[in-house]
């Protein structure tokens, strides 16, 4: 019960280094794990209508791990000049090898400024990242994404760790003690303070669930709520464990 009644979430230790030496075996629960794979058809379905909307032609793929993000902007934007920067080598090792018309750098986020000029940056994708991302990082990085971006450029975000969806209220009551994940304004609100505006907004993953499994329901039966949610709920909320924003940058704020 303690835990339930925390008002917020645990803060998140060092995000920086929790990736190092990761490879493949990062993507294997995308394909094994029966919700999270839905989850991330559901996302690309989302992902693909967002960054169509933008129009853009410079792209930055914020900590691109593996190059999941990346493999689907490159397939939705043809064309388009994309970089993906991460700090572990070894993820960008396999992604790579499975996108290699995209420009992978080793950066660390407070370091961008090393791979792209101030305000030359039309779209950043920064997926999976805020939530992830102990409070330090986060403040570096919402800078850092800001001076890459022109005015009137787009941010690409999500919480996938919804700190108070089904799924994580869940969770405390299970450990009674643990009260892990990231709200939607801790994610969300320094990028309005700097003059962010969201454009569109999508909520996935209503039902109570693990990545292996729905609470409560089959698989089966998860599946088509959670579809139904994607087609026709998803706009209209942020009660999903995974809340993805489409932002866009003031086009009159330089800074």
């Amino acid at each position: 019960m303690h835990a339930l009644l925390r008002r917020r979430p645990d803060t998140t230790s060092d995000y920086t280094t929790s990736h190092l030496g990761r490879g493949s075996d990062y993507d294997d629960g995308f394909a094994e794990m029966p919700m999270r794979a839905l989850m991330w058809e559901l996302e690309q379905a989302v992902l693909r209508d967002l960054v169509t909307m933008t129009g853009a032609r410079t792209v930055l793929d914020l900590a691109c791990g593996t190059g999941r993000i990346t493999e689907l902007l490159v397939s939705t934007m043809p064309g388009s000049d994309i970089v993906g920067v991460d700090v572990a080598d070894s993820m960008l090792a396999v992604a790579r090898e499975r996108v290699p018309s995209a420009d992978f750098r080793q950066v660390d986020v407070r370091a961008l400024s090393t791979v792209v000029d101030d305000g030359s940056v039309d779209l950043v994708s920064a997926f999976r990242f805020f939530p992830n991302a102990d409070p330090a990082l986060r403040h570096d990085a919402v800078d850092a994404i800001a001076a890459a971006l022109r005015p009137g450029g787009y941010l690409l975000v999500n919480n996938h760790r919804n700190f108070w969806s089904s799924s994580y209220l869940g969770r405390r009551a299970r450990s009674g003690v643990e009260a892990p994940g990231a709200t939607n304004a801790e994610v969300v609100g320094p990028l309005l303070d700097l003059g962010f505006t969201p454009v569109a907004r999508h909520s996935l993953g209503v039902l109570p669930q693990a990545d292996d499994r729905a609470y409560g329901v089959s698989t089966t039966t998860a599946s088509r709520i959670e579809r139904f949610n994607a087609r026709r709920l998803s706009s209209r909320h942020t009660a999903g464990t995974n809340t993805i924003w489409l932002l866009q940058r003031d086009p009159g704020r330089s800074r």
